[in-house]
């Protein structure tokens, strides 16, 4: 499947497997990321919606400093420092006890990302010319849907567990959170319902 969409090789191949590796793990953190934040973490549903749109807000705003702070900087350097910064946001997710915490790492992990995608825009005008740009970009960003589709397919395949070692103060039919975690119940038996009085 990769190797239809990746670029040709070349320096757009490996920013491609660069976003490819970063879009699977978003990916696995965009599925189980309301999970843990509601039942590991105790917020709310509320919160955590209320938490991530503030945060992706502040996240579309910061890039646009953040993408002219890439073309006087250089955008390799600005998009390997923020790659590092987004890493350490999603890491400090696991020490978030509180809502104001998680709003503080939320907007972080969002200015990261944010930053990150101008960044590589940039990175992608200094590497390939004018008339190759839009096949090539269009080619990163199939890569990056693709990374997120395989990323949240395993995560989900490994967060809706059908034995009792799943998260803890998870509900046991984990199909509320991820529908296509597994099938449906198996029809009860006949004879089992409840039995039909006369004239019914």
């Amino acid at each position: 499947m990769f190797g239809r969409i990746m670029p040709s090789p070349g320096p757009p191949r490996v920013l491609a497997l660069a976003q490819l590796a970063n879009s699977i793990g978003d990916g696995a953190y965009y599925v189980c990321s309301a999970l843990y934040f509601i039942r590991i973490v105790g917020l709310s549903p509320a919160q955590v919606g209320f938490g991530l749109t503030l945060a992706w807000a502040v996240g579309f705003v910061a890039s646009v400093p953040l993408g002219h702070l890439a073309d006087r900087r250089g955008p390799r350097g600005t998009a390997v420092l923020l790659a590092v910064a987004t890493a350490l946001a999603v890491g400090s997710f696991l020490f978030v006890r509180s809502f104001p915490l998680f709003v503080l790492v939320a907007c972080a992990y969002a200015t990261c990302q944010c930053g990150l995608a101008a960044a590589r825009q940039a990175l992608l005008a200094g590497l390939v010319d004018r008339a190759r740009r839009t096949g090539v970009r269009a080619r990163l960003q199939a890569t990056s849907n693709a990374g997120l589709a395989v990323g949240g397919r395993v995560r989900r395949s490994g967060a809706a567990p059908r034995h009792r070692g799943g998260l803890p103060g998870r509900p046991r039919d984990g199909r509320a959170e991820f529908p296509a975690g597994g099938p449906d119940p198996a029809p009860p038996a006949r004879g089992t319902g409840h039995a039909r009085g006369p004239g019914r």
